[in-house]
């Protein structure tokens, strides 16, 4: 809003941008223990309040490039004592003569008056447009990633997890949760050469770790599995049921309805 009549306003800005950008970033990483959950309401929400801020600065920039006190001392009214009004000869009157659009003031007033038109008016104006010009709309926008197929998609990580679980859970709980074409997709099918899944990769809820810490489990992906794992008792070989169990239990709902209802939580 000031920055035209006093510039040194934007670097100020600038580094206040980058402090915040700064403390935010360590917050997230060595603070906070669940970041706030952001949506796109708030990225409309500034870019709406920014639009605006151009039609601001043009404004108040051609207000004091128009004022030219601001400018130059030998402009300024003689004050006779102290009780005397200082006159600024700035008048609003000045926009509808031709002493208000020299200089820099032309640009600036045109800006203002054309982006305040468009500030209120674009919608309006932007259907005339494409009307006219029907080259001009924009329709439906198809965005292609350039991803390969899932099982290609996959990155090493995610595909070691997927695999290790399939195997441990059909060992373990004696069910599968892929079919075989699909696990053999998923051994055989080689890592593309492009971009892969990035984030949480299957709709598994244990690959998420959100619910993975809330459920205490281990995924079978774990290399030391069965040392990071530890019991009640003392035998060393069924820590991993442990796991297992959370496994069992959440796919309790998709087992034949006699191994369901069979099912005990003994040990």
């Amino acid at each position: 809003m000031y920055g035209f009549g006093c510039p040194m306003l934007f670097p100020i800005a600038s580094f206040s941008f980058l402090v915040l950008y700064l403390c935010e970033r360590s917050m997230l990483f060595y603070a906070y223990k669940l970041p706030p959950m952001y949506d796109h309401r708030l990225s409309e929400s500034v870019l709406n309040k920014l639009a605006f801020a151009p039609v601001l600065f043009l404004f108040f920039g051609y207000w004091m490039v128009s004022n030219q006190q601001l400018l130059s001392n030998d402009n300024l009214s003689t004050v006779t004592n102290g009780s005397s009004v200082a006159k600024s000869n700035h008048l609003f009157q000045s926009v509808f003569t031709e002493q208000g659009w020299e200089g820099l003031e032309q640009p600036m007033g045109a800006g203002f008056i054309i982006l305040v038109t468009l500030y209120f008016l674009g919608e309006p104006v932007n259907n005339c447009l494409q009307k006219c010009f029907p080259s001009l709309a924009i329709g439906d926008v198809e965005i292609d990633e350039e991803i390969d197929n899932y099982w290609a998609a996959l990155d090493d990580e995610d595909r070691k997890w997927s695999i290790r679980e399939e195997e441990n859970v059909r060992a373990a709980g004696s069910f599968p949760i892929l079919t075989d074409d699909q696990k053999e997709a998923l051994e055989n099918t080689p890592k593309t050469t492009g971009k892969t899944l990035q984030g949480v990769h299957s709709y598994d809820i244990l690959a998420n770790p959100l619910y993975l810490d809330d459920f205490q489990y281990v995924t079978a992906a774990e290399d030391d599995r069965n040392e990071m794992i530890i019991d009640d008792d003392v035998e060393e070989g069924n820590d991993a049921a442990q796991s297992d169990v959370v496994r069992i239990c959440l796919n309790l709902a998709y087992l034949p309805e006699k191994e369901a209802t069979n099912f005990t939580f003994a040990k």
